[in-house]
């Protein structure tokens, strides 16, 4: 019998240990750093996604509101898929009808400032659901105006 010395399998330092922590730990939920989020609801009826929305003065001006539209990107009609955001006593929903069309429903705007903005993505039954939301915060009302910075945090992915 030969010995020999053990096989090193990866060799990545402390900072590269570090950075592969953080990015395994990140899929789950964690910051987005896109401006258009790109989700799957499960095939139960009650999957739900839950994302946070900070909206804040990066320079361009303090946001006024937080402008959202999501897009069914799923074969097939049914079941729809809807966005619903709300930030103080404010809600709004948008649903986008036409399954897989590339085209989103209408956009929606909430006029609430600077801070944290709720957003819940629903169905209205069983079945899996590819979406995908996009949020801006700007510097004007309903829309308007340049674009102040966002943060997104994934809540919840079901």
């Amino acid at each position: 019998m030969s010995s020999s010395a053990p096989t090193r399998l990866l060799s990545l330092g402390r900072a590269g240990w570090f950075g592969l922590v953080f990015l395994l730990s990140a899929g789950a939920g964690g910051l987005a750093a896109a401006h258009t989020q790109n989700g799957t609801l499960g095939s139960v009826a009650s999957a739900t996604d839950h994302y946070e929305v900070t909206c804040y003065d990066d320079g361009s001006g303090s946001p006024q509101s937080l402008s959202v539209e999501i897009r069914d990107s799923s074969p097939g009609a049914l079941p729809q898929v809807s966005a619903h955001v709300q930030r103080n006593e404010t809600v709004a929903s948008t649903s986008d009808d036409t399954a897989a069309n590339g085209s989103p429903g209408p956009e929606i705007h909430i006029n609430e400032g600077p801070g944290v903005y709720r957003v819940l993505v629903t169905k209205t039954g069983s079945g899996t659901k590819f979406y995908s939301v996009s949020f801006h915060c700007n510097v004007g009302l309903n829309g308007t105006g340049a674009h102040a910075g966002s943060v997104i945090s994934v809540l919840q992915s079901q």
